[in-house]
């Protein structure tokens, strides 16, 4: 599972991170979120496409598969809000069969007020399922960095001062 991660992260050129669900023995229940941006760094007006893939990669069906927000957030710790996503936190799927997948997309414009602080964006996320052997879940967030863009006729370098901008 580590493979697919690390070549979804080189692929969408973001930072993926993630925890693994609780340790499971061989053939027990276990469900793999990877959820990932389609960029590493974005300036004011840019959108972010997210992606969260569901796995089950267990040799049981899973049912009731919910994909939970956990938290989406600015560097100033601002909770913002996805302006394309599935209406409503919930089941996404009744059941996953072993090896099935399932996506889930969403997207943000970056805003003024996101490029103020610097930093990254955050969106954090959960997945979690019922099996015949108990509950499963995952956990993994995608970090997009606010990189050089234009605020009010000032630029921002990669260093985060400014110069004023002559365009």
């Amino acid at each position: 599972m580590e493979r697919i991660r690390n070549w979804i992260a080189k692929r969408a050129g973001s930072s993926a991170s993630g925890k693994r669900s609780k340790s499971h023995g061989v053939g027990e229940p276990s469900i793999a979120l990877i959820h990932f941006a389609d960029r590493f760094t974005a300036a004011v007006g840019e959108t972010i496409s997210y992606t969260a893939w569901i796995l089950n990669d267990s040799r049981e069906n899973l049912t009731g598969v919910s994909l939970i927000r956990r938290s989406f957030t600015n560097a100033n710790l601002e909770n913002l809000a996805y302006d394309n996503a599935p209406e409503g936190p919930g089941t996404i799927t009744d059941s996953l069969a072993p090896g099935e997948s399932t996506e889930v997309h969403l997207s943000y414009v970056v805003r003024e007020e996101d490029i103020v602080h610097g930093g990254e964006i955050v969106s954090a996320m959960q997945v979690k399922a019922r099996s015949a052997s108990g509950s499963v879940w995952d956990e993994c967030d995608a970090i997009v960095h606010l990189g050089p863009g234009h605020i009010g006729g000032v630029y921002l370098n990669s260093r985060g001062t400014s110069r004023l901008d002559a365009s």
